[in-house]
C-alpha cells in the first residue's frame, strides 16, 4: 500500500503482489495496481535485501497510459524490515518528487530465512528423538 505523504488513510493507492521471489539474500516483490486520479496501470520490481536497518533501494516502475503508452519512471525507497521473520517492510517510497510512505504487508513465510531455519531445526530434533527410540 502506498499512502501519499500528508494525506489519510482514504488516499490508499493499493497496488497487488503478484509475486515474491528469494534470489539468494534478496526478495523481489513484483507488483501492479491502478492509480485512482487517473486510471493509469503500473507494475513493477521492489528488490529488497533480507537484512535489518535501514535499505536505500533504486528501481523503475512501469505506467500504461489510457493510450496504450507505457512510461518506466524511476523511483527510490528508502526503508527496513520491521522484524527478524523479513514479514513486513516500511518506509518512504519517492517517485517524481512525491513521496509515499509504503508498507508491504504478510511476507509469505516460505520466502522467510528464520522460518526455514527453525522448521529444519524442529525437524531435526524430531529426528534424533525418533532415532533414539
Amino acid at each position: 500500500m502506498w499512502t501519499p505523504e500528508g494525506e489519510n488513510q482514504t488516499d490508499l493507492i493499493p497496488a497487488h503482489v503478484t509475486r515474491v521471489m528469494k534470489v539468494g539474500r534478496e526478495l523481489r516483490i513484483f507488483f501492479s495496481g491502478k492509480e485512482g486520479e487517473y486510471g493509469d496501470k503500473f507494475e513493477g520490481v521492489l528488490s529488497i535485501r533480507l537484512r535489518l536497518g535501514t535499505q536505500k533501494i533504486k528501481g523503475n516502475q512501469s505506467y500504461k497510459h489510457e493510450d496504450d503508452e507505457w512510461e518506466l519512471v524511476p523511483y527510490s525507497v528508502i526503508g527496513q524490515f520491521d522484524d527478524r521473520r523479513f514479514e513486513t517492510f516500511s518506509g518512504t517510497w519517492t517517485e517524481q518528487g512525491t513521496r509515499c510512505r509504503v508498507d508491504v504487508l504478510g511476507l509469505p513465510p516460505t520466502v522467510n530465512p528464520a522460518a526455514k531455519r527453525k522448521k529444519a531445526a524442529k525437524s531435526r530434533k524430531s529426528r534424533k528423538r525418533r532415532a533414539s527410540r
